[in-house]
């Protein structure tokens, strides 16, 4: 089996987490903070005294690693890298999601239509994750009056609402790509449709049984925002919102809001907690993330 190991910093480190969430196990090793398996690889981040280091293996480890442009952190070579490994660019829809692994913040699912005549923007073209904010932030309203695209965000009571009522995120995320697939298929037609999936096909559909207006025809890909523009696309759009939504928060309470799901997001949850409520905390953060049930056991 092939290994490839890299030292990274903080924010390779959390757009790799980001990045493979939904593959995530279990491990016993107390140096592994992160550990992620997929059909044909691995990925494991060790924390040392030297910092965090990466560690891919399995036959597609090469591949893997480059996702990442692991050999230059510069954001020089990141916005301006080529795109080789799209697998489609002609006329296609695709949706993704950004939030649902940030305790705090929204759910924003994104559809994005994309053909030959985005072609001049392609090299800046890739998934939200290995883009630094500032760039999707100065970019994206560049294009964003020349995209056809539909997007929904859920905000945080919304979501807790729909969680109480026994909706599990994945069911939630069914709904909110099919009504954005759905909503720009009125707007333009495409070839294909494609989903960044985080779950089966039979179980997508299942989740829509009772939905009236479903997108059939979809590919299911994880990581498809690799492999379709439309879906990168999507997930950049969908990041630009989420960024927005959550810059608003920061001012309304007037203490900068992080993301992801650490424990650095625990200690400042606490202190959120001390300064306006549990109450309060439960409409700017998802009550379902095991950081709630810890903070509230603390308190």
């Amino acid at each position: 089996m092939e290994y490839l190991s890299f030292r990274i910093n903080e924010e390779i480190k959390d757009k790799i987490i980001n990045f493979y969430r939904d593959q995530q196990k279990e491990n016993s090793n107390q140096y592994i903070i992160f550990f992620a398996e997929g059909e044909d690889f691995t990925v494991a981040i060790y924390q040392g005294k030297k910092g965090y280091k990466v560690v891919f293996g399995g036959i597609n480890a090469a591949y893997e690693a480059s996702l990442f442009a692991l050999t230059d952190f510069s954001p020089k070579k990141e916005m301006n890298s080529q795109n080789d490994g799209y697998v489609n660019l002609s006329s296609q829809i695709g949706s993704d999601e950004v939030g649902w692994g940030d305790f705090f913040g929204p759910l924003v699912v994104a559809a994005c239509y994309f053909d030959e005549k985005y072609l001049s923007i392609i090299d800046k073209i890739k998934d939200s994750k290995k883009l630094t904010d500032n760039f999707i932030l100065s970019f994206i309203p560049t294009i964003k009056d020349k995209l056809i695209y539909s997007l929904l965000v859920v905000d945080n009571d919304k979501l807790n609402q729909l969680i109480a009522q026994g909706f599990n995120m994945n069911k939630i995320k069914a709904y909110l790509h099919n009504q954005v697939q759905y909503n720009l298929s009125q707007k333009i037609k495409a070839k294909s449709h494609y989903i960044d999936q985080f779950c089966e096909e039979k179980t997508y559909y299942n989740y829509l049984k009772d939905v009236k207006n479903i997108v059939k025809d979809i590919t299911f890909h994880t990581k498809g925002e690799s492999y379709y523009p439309s879906v990168a696309l999507a997930s950049m759009l969908a990041r630009y919102q989420f960024l927005q939504k959550m810059q608003i928060l920061s001012e309304k309470y007037e203490m900068d809001i992080p993301f992801g799901a650490s424990e650095k997001v625990d200690d400042f949850a606490k202190e959120f907690i001390k300064r306006y409520s549990l109450e309060e905390l439960s409409h700017v953060a998802k009550t379902n993330f095991a950081n709630y049930e810890k903070i509230k056991g603390s308190k």
